[in-house]
Protein backbone atom coordinates (compact mmCIF):
# COMPACT_ATOMS: atom_id res chain seq x y z
CA UNK A 1 0.00 0.00 0.00
CA UNK A 2 0.72 3.31 -0.66
CA UNK A 3 2.32 5.54 2.04
CA UNK A 4 -0.55 8.67 2.73
CA UNK A 5 0.95 11.69 5.66
CA UNK A 6 -1.38 14.38 6.26
CA UNK A 7 0.52 17.19 8.55
CA UNK A 8 0.03 21.16 9.44
CA UNK A 9 0.93 23.91 7.29
CA UNK A 10 2.97 25.79 10.03
CA UNK A 11 3.81 23.38 12.69
CA UNK A 12 3.74 20.03 10.44
CA UNK A 13 2.70 17.79 13.38
CA UNK A 14 1.12 14.84 11.67
CA UNK A 15 -2.60 14.70 11.60
CA UNK A 16 -3.00 11.32 9.86
CA UNK A 17 -1.31 9.04 8.56
CA UNK A 18 -2.86 5.76 6.78
CA UNK A 19 -2.44 2.00 7.72
CA UNK A 20 -0.10 1.27 4.84
CA UNK A 21 1.90 4.41 6.57
CA UNK A 22 2.05 2.93 9.68
CA UNK A 23 2.95 -0.51 8.23
CA UNK A 24 6.17 0.60 6.53
CA UNK A 25 7.39 2.98 9.17
CA UNK A 26 6.73 0.84 12.33
CA UNK A 27 5.25 3.81 14.72
CA UNK A 28 1.63 3.92 16.14
CA UNK A 29 -0.39 6.04 15.10
CA UNK A 30 -0.55 8.30 18.58
CA UNK A 31 3.41 8.13 17.74
CA UNK A 32 2.77 9.78 14.48
CA UNK A 33 0.44 12.54 16.51
CA UNK A 34 3.77 13.96 18.03
CA UNK A 35 6.07 13.63 15.03
CA UNK A 36 6.59 15.96 12.10
CA UNK A 37 8.01 14.64 8.86
CA UNK A 38 11.81 16.17 9.97
CA UNK A 39 11.80 12.90 12.16
CA UNK A 40 11.53 10.50 9.51
CA UNK A 41 13.41 12.29 6.80
CA UNK A 42 16.91 12.57 7.97
CA UNK A 43 18.13 14.50 4.97
CA UNK A 44 16.32 17.66 5.78
CA UNK A 45 16.37 20.23 8.64
CA UNK A 46 13.67 22.65 9.20
CA UNK A 47 15.27 25.56 7.03
CA UNK A 48 15.46 23.29 3.94
CA UNK A 49 12.37 21.63 4.39
CA UNK A 50 10.53 24.91 4.63
CA UNK A 51 12.34 26.15 1.62
CA UNK A 52 11.23 23.11 0.08
CA UNK A 53 7.24 23.57 0.32
CA UNK A 54 7.76 27.20 0.04
CA UNK A 55 6.20 27.07 -3.59
CA UNK A 56 3.24 25.42 -2.74
CA UNK A 57 2.70 28.04 0.20
CA UNK A 58 3.16 30.76 -2.30
CA UNK A 59 0.97 29.18 -4.96
CA UNK A 60 4.16 28.69 -7.85
CA UNK A 61 3.46 25.48 -7.27
CA UNK A 62 0.17 23.00 -7.15
CA UNK A 63 2.41 19.95 -6.68
CA UNK A 64 6.08 18.48 -5.63
CA UNK A 65 7.43 15.58 -7.27
CA UNK A 66 10.80 14.68 -5.86
CA UNK A 67 12.71 11.74 -4.08
CA UNK A 68 14.53 10.92 -0.44
CA UNK A 69 14.77 8.71 1.69
CA UNK A 70 12.65 8.21 5.09
CA UNK A 71 13.88 6.21 8.61
CA UNK A 72 11.56 3.73 9.81
CA UNK A 73 11.65 3.27 13.56
CA UNK A 74 14.31 0.79 13.83
CA UNK A 75 16.36 3.20 12.15
CA UNK A 76 16.42 1.56 8.60
CA UNK A 77 16.40 3.80 5.61
CA UNK A 78 14.36 3.57 2.82
CA UNK A 79 13.83 5.18 -0.74
CA UNK A 80 10.62 6.93 -1.49
CA UNK A 81 8.84 9.28 -4.10
CA UNK A 82 7.17 12.03 -2.46
CA UNK A 83 4.16 13.44 -3.79
CA UNK A 84 3.28 16.44 -1.73
CA UNK A 85 0.14 19.05 -2.52
CA UNK A 86 -1.30 21.68 -0.24
CA UNK A 87 -5.05 21.48 0.47
CA UNK A 88 -7.89 21.75 2.93
CA UNK A 89 -8.42 19.29 5.42
CA UNK A 90 -11.06 19.86 8.19
CA UNK A 91 -10.99 23.87 7.48
CA UNK A 92 -7.53 24.42 7.46
CA UNK A 93 -4.35 24.14 5.31
CA UNK A 94 -2.41 20.89 5.39
CA UNK A 95 0.24 18.96 3.33
CA UNK A 96 -0.71 15.88 1.98
CA UNK A 97 2.04 13.53 0.94
CA UNK A 98 1.56 10.40 -0.57
CA UNK A 99 4.23 7.73 -0.80
CA UNK A 100 5.90 5.29 -2.81
CA UNK A 101 8.24 3.20 -1.73
CA UNK A 102 10.50 2.70 -4.54
CA UNK A 103 13.29 0.89 -2.52
CA UNK A 104 13.19 -2.09 -4.92
CA UNK A 105 13.75 0.01 -8.07
CA UNK A 106 16.96 1.84 -6.51
CA UNK A 107 18.15 -1.58 -5.71
CA UNK A 108 17.48 -2.76 -9.39
CA UNK A 109 19.15 -0.11 -10.56
CA UNK A 110 22.50 -0.14 -8.43
CA UNK A 111 22.83 -3.95 -9.39
CA UNK A 112 22.38 -2.88 -12.71
CA UNK A 113 25.07 -0.39 -12.77
CA UNK A 114 27.07 -2.46 -10.75
CA UNK A 115 26.82 -5.30 -13.39
CA UNK A 116 27.61 -3.06 -16.43
CA UNK A 117 30.87 -2.00 -14.49
CA UNK A 118 32.09 -5.46 -14.05
CA UNK A 119 30.88 -6.45 -17.60
CA UNK A 120 32.78 -3.31 -18.98
CA UNK A 121 35.85 -4.56 -17.00
CA UNK A 122 35.60 -7.93 -17.95
CA UNK A 123 35.46 -6.97 -21.88
CA UNK A 124 38.63 -4.60 -21.21
CA UNK A 125 40.45 -7.52 -19.45
CA UNK A 126 39.26 -9.86 -22.60
CA UNK A 127 40.52 -6.81 -25.34
CA UNK A 128 43.86 -6.97 -23.67
CA UNK A 129 43.99 -10.88 -23.12
CA UNK A 130 43.63 -10.24 -26.74
CA UNK A 131 45.98 -8.35 -27.51
CA UNK A 132 48.72 -9.69 -25.95
CA UNK A 133 48.01 -13.13 -27.13
CA UNK A 134 47.73 -11.63 -30.71
CA UNK A 135 51.14 -9.95 -30.24
CA UNK A 136 53.12 -13.59 -28.63
CA UNK A 137 51.55 -15.33 -31.38
CA UNK A 138 53.34 -13.15 -33.88
CA UNK A 139 57.16 -14.27 -33.29
CA UNK A 140 56.21 -18.11 -33.83
CA UNK A 141 54.10 -17.13 -36.64
CA UNK A 142 57.09 -15.41 -38.17
CA UNK A 143 59.42 -17.96 -38.20
CA UNK A 144 57.17 -20.70 -39.45
CA UNK A 145 56.75 -18.24 -42.51
CA UNK A 146 59.96 -17.96 -42.82
CA UNK A 147 61.91 -21.39 -42.45
CA UNK A 148 59.04 -22.25 -44.35
CA UNK A 149 60.08 -19.77 -47.42
CA UNK A 150 63.75 -20.49 -46.95
CA UNK A 151 63.17 -24.20 -47.33
CA UNK A 152 60.67 -23.93 -50.58
CA UNK A 153 64.07 -21.58 -51.96
CA UNK A 154 66.70 -24.06 -51.04
CA UNK A 155 65.44 -27.18 -51.46
CA UNK A 156 62.58 -26.79 -54.15
CA UNK A 157 64.89 -28.24 -56.55
CA UNK A 158 65.08 -31.77 -55.06
CA UNK A 159 61.46 -31.53 -53.94
CA UNK A 160 58.74 -33.85 -56.05
CA UNK A 161 55.07 -32.15 -56.73
CA UNK A 162 53.89 -33.84 -52.98
CA UNK A 163 56.31 -32.13 -51.57
CA UNK A 164 56.31 -28.90 -52.95
CA UNK A 165 52.88 -28.78 -51.89
CA UNK A 166 53.22 -29.72 -48.78
CA UNK A 167 55.48 -26.16 -48.69
CA UNK A 168 52.41 -24.40 -50.81
CA UNK A 169 50.07 -25.38 -48.03
CA UNK A 170 52.05 -24.56 -44.81
CA UNK A 171 53.13 -20.89 -46.55
CA UNK A 172 49.37 -20.69 -46.78
CA UNK A 173 48.07 -21.82 -43.51
CA UNK A 174 50.70 -19.26 -42.16
CA UNK A 175 49.85 -16.31 -44.59
CA UNK A 176 45.82 -17.13 -43.06
CA UNK A 177 46.93 -17.06 -39.57
CA UNK A 178 48.66 -13.32 -39.92
CA UNK A 179 45.52 -12.61 -41.33
CA UNK A 180 43.74 -13.90 -38.51
CA UNK A 181 46.35 -12.40 -35.81
CA UNK A 182 45.72 -9.25 -37.06
CA UNK A 183 42.01 -9.10 -37.30
CA UNK A 184 42.54 -10.01 -33.84
CA UNK A 185 44.84 -7.03 -32.80
CA UNK A 186 42.51 -4.92 -34.34
CA UNK A 187 39.41 -6.02 -32.70
CA UNK A 188 40.98 -5.33 -29.51
CA UNK A 189 41.93 -2.07 -30.24
CA UNK A 190 38.29 -1.18 -31.95
CA UNK A 191 36.67 -1.42 -28.01
CA UNK A 192 39.31 1.48 -26.76
CA UNK A 193 38.30 3.96 -29.62
CA UNK A 194 35.92 6.67 -28.99
CA UNK A 195 33.12 7.14 -32.02
CA UNK A 196 33.47 10.26 -34.13
CA UNK A 197 29.88 11.42 -34.59
CA UNK A 198 29.29 14.11 -37.00
CA UNK A 199 26.03 15.78 -38.27
CA UNK A 200 24.61 14.26 -42.41
CA UNK A 201 22.44 16.71 -44.06
CA UNK A 202 19.91 14.60 -45.34
CA UNK A 203 19.02 17.19 -48.10
CA UNK A 204 22.30 15.87 -49.94
CA UNK A 205 21.21 12.24 -50.14
CA UNK A 206 19.73 10.64 -52.41
CA UNK A 207 16.52 9.06 -51.98
CA UNK A 208 17.15 9.03 -48.10
CA UNK A 209 13.53 7.73 -47.33
CA UNK A 210 14.60 4.14 -49.19
CA UNK A 211 16.72 1.72 -47.49
CA UNK A 212 19.44 1.98 -50.09
CA UNK A 213 19.71 5.67 -50.06
CA UNK A 214 23.33 7.41 -51.65
CA UNK A 215 24.33 10.56 -50.11
CA UNK A 216 26.40 12.90 -51.93
CA UNK A 217 29.25 15.58 -50.49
Amino acid sequence: MNEIYIFDETTFLFEYVNKGALQNIGYFQEEMQRMTPLDIKPAYDAERFNELVNPLRTGKEDILLFNTVHKRKDGSLYHVEVHLQLMKFRHKKVFTAIIIDVSAAVESARQLKEMNEHLQQRNLELNQFASVTAHDLQEPLRMVKGFTELLESKYAAKLDAKGLEYIHFAADGARRMQVLISDILEYSRAGGKKLRMQPVQLKNCIGYHSARSECTD
